[in-house]
């Protein structure tokens, strides 16, 4: 019996030990501003304040701006699949989050599309 409690309790200290250690398993996520300098199937590229800052998209980068989410559903429709490069160009001014150790866009913005 005196066995199985010291056992019991050396277990439940290590748990404490466990759950109180914070651990911040989730990457740091930063955001940009600025205008695209570049843009490809894999890849955008913003000028921002102080540097340009390249980034990796691929499907799981969200898109968002005034019309993307009617056009990738038209997209959707017509059985294609919308990259980056069907709704961002040269000179857009954009807002993007992104993991800054993997340089990973999470997400775009357009703020306001560059002129035509």
């Amino acid at each position: 019996m005196r066995r199985w409690i010291s056992t019991s309790l050396g277990a439940i200290l290590l748990a404490a030990v466990f759950v109180s250690s914070p651990v911040n398993l989730q990457a740091a996520d930063k955001t940009v501003s600025g205008t695209v300098a570049a843009v490809s199937p894999d890849s955008i590229t913003i000028k921002g304040k102080d540097a340009e800052v390249k980034l990796v998209v691929d499907t799981k980068t969200k898109v968002v701006g005034t019309g993307i989410g009617t056009k990738t559903a038209k997209m959707k429709e017509e059985k294609k699949s919308p990259q980056i490069v069907d709704f961002l160009k040269a000179g857009d001014e954009v807002s993007a989050k992104y993991d800054d150790t993997s340089k990973h866009a999470n997400e775009v913005r357009l703020v306001k599309a560059a002129a035509k």
